[in-house]
């Protein structure tokens, strides 16, 4: 699922996309032209065309943020977008010794419950890497089954609640994937592309309820045809490109 706010009058937007914008206006004929488009109108296209690029481009790149938690309740860092989290990692100390004869290569602490090793853990987030991650989430899916759990945390009330509830940890490492700079959607051709086509079919939706209105001596609805046509087969067109983009490995994708 997309993390991009589909809420075009969110704060965030305020000011934002600026280079797209001006990028879209004055390839639609502005100043020269008038354009029958508002501010909101432009950001919609835009987010559309994030939102797409996102899901299908295949550019995906991760982040770890290591926080205490408070027992087993982790708060959410400030900034973070819940929506960008992909996993939560933590050690899951909990066995009993049943449970420890069936899982290899743990240790055992003092109490006598299994653990995942300590070091490893730590290692993989002091030096988190795709690799590392997918070798751990791959372990403890199989520790899961063993000891039938059916979950190890869930996002509740922008707090992160880890499984069992009764159950504490030192630290807990938040991968979330990681939001481009806006300078970096800003230079994305594609995206641009790609919202010139979509305002220019809202354009075209907004000329042709207007059609039969007159100004300055013309008909403002004139071209609202051939603008929806030219941006229904730019869209398709692009989407395609898109989709022939490659695309990432099955345990990458969020």
């Amino acid at each position: 699922m997309s993390y991009v706010n589909q809420n075009v009058n969110a704060p965030e937007y305020t000011g934002k996309f600026q280079t797209t914008k001006d990028y879209i206006l004055y390839s639609l004929g502005w100043p020269l032209v008038r354009v029958e488009l508002e501010d909101s109108h432009l950001t919609l296209a835009i987010v559309e065309a994030v939102t797409l690029w996102y899901k299908r481009s295949g550019l995906v790149n991760y982040s770890v943020e290591v926080v205490t938690p408070n027992g087993n309740i982790v708060d959410i860092p400030d900034g973070l977008n819940p929506n960008t989290i992909k996993d939560v990692l933590f050690n899951p100390g909990l066995m009993d010794s049943f449970s420890r004869g069936l899982v290899m290569a743990g240790d055992e602490d003092v109490l006598g419950k299994y653990v995942f090793p300590q070091h490893s853990f730590n290692n993989l987030l002091d030096n988190f890497d795709m690799v590392g991650y997918y070798l751990f989430t791959q372990r403890l899916e199989d520790f899961r089954k063993l000891v039938g759990i059916d979950r190890t945390w869930e996002i509740l009330n922008k707090q992160i609640a880890l499984y069992p509830a009764g159950a504490s940890f030192d630290k807990v490492g938040i991968v979330y994937r990681a939001v481009p700079e806006d300078i970096a959607l800003e230079s994305e051709e594609w995206i641009q592309r790609y919202a010139l086509a979509k305002a220019k079919h809202m354009l075209a939706t907004v000329r042709g309820k207007l059609s039969g209105f007159d100004v300055t001596g013309g008909n403002i609805g004139a071209d609202a045809d051939t603008l929806r046509s030219e941006a229904k087969e730019e869209m398709a067109e692009l989407k395609e490109e898109l989709n022939l983009q490659q695309m990432p490995l099955p345990f990458m994708t969020v």
